[in-house]
């Protein structure tokens, strides 16, 4: 099913009748190298990246604000959890760090 169906376009009209778009994403010629993902502040699935730099997990969705609530539920990189000069800067946060993704900004 390669005929444009994952058009940005077609993720906004999605939304605006109100649903959540179930298309595959098709980076098609993005670079998906581990550092242009890094830099870009988010994954090939959209999930962003806390500032330790582990990947956040969805934890829902808030339908008033239109965004994806993201945590990174210290899962920090093991080479900074062995760094003596480590210290998470989210330690009183059960989830630890979190991020929202505004659908409007990130409509994939």
């Amino acid at each position: 099913m390669d005929s444009g169906h994952d058009y940005v376009r077609n993720y906004k009209a999605v939304r605006e009748k109100g649903a959540i778009p179930l298309i595959d994403y098709n980076p098609r010629n993005e670079d998906q190298s581990e550092e242009a993902l890094t830099k870009r502040g988010y994954n090939e699935k959209g999930w962003p990246y806390a500032d330790c730099g582990a990947l956040m997990k969805p934890n829902g969705f808030d339908f008033k604000a239109k965004r994806i609530k993201f945590c990174c539920c210290h899962n920090c990189p093991e080479k900074l959890k062995q760094s003596e000069d480590f210290k998470c800067e989210y330690p009183k946060n059960k989830t630890g760090q979190v991020k929202n993704m505004c659908v409007k900004e990130h409509p994939d």
